[in-house]
């Protein structure tokens, strides 16, 4: 039984290193690839900064950095949501055959060329 707890601690130990390196080359890295210039001020009640406290601990990193990444992750996935379109197979072909035999303008669409051509030089 001794034994065993040992290995359990020199396991959590040894986890718990490699979770400390990682996180201060992850700082390192981040920290000469960009200069932070500006300020980000929130507020949030008690239980929430408790709970950021506790995840950034596990974390191995400042509660600044665990919110930053985060919010940063969060707000590439919505970009990318809002930016970006998934076809089927099918759509994208029909897409690629709009793109290669274009439709023919129809007159509204020629009044509103010749309308810029007027006022634009």
């Amino acid at each position: 039984m001794g034994c065993l707890y040992e290995l359990d601690l020199y396991t959590q130990m040894a986890h718990d290193f490699a979770h400390w390196v990682w996180a201060n080359r992850t700082r390192k890295s981040t920290m000469t690839t960009s200069t932070k210039d500006t300020r980000l001020h929130i507020r949030c009640d008690q239980s929430a900064r408790q709970l950021l406290d506790k995840a950034a601990a596990y974390s191995h990193v400042t509660v600044s950095e665990f919110v930053l990444r985060n919010a940063v992750e969060s707000a590439q996935t919505v970009v990318e949501a809002h930016e970006s379109i998934t076809l089927s197979q099918a759509d994208f072909l029909a897409f690629l055959e709009a793109l290669e035999q274009p439709a023919q303008p129809n007159p509204a669409l020629a009044r509103a060329f010749a309308r810029h051509s007027e006022q634009v030089e």
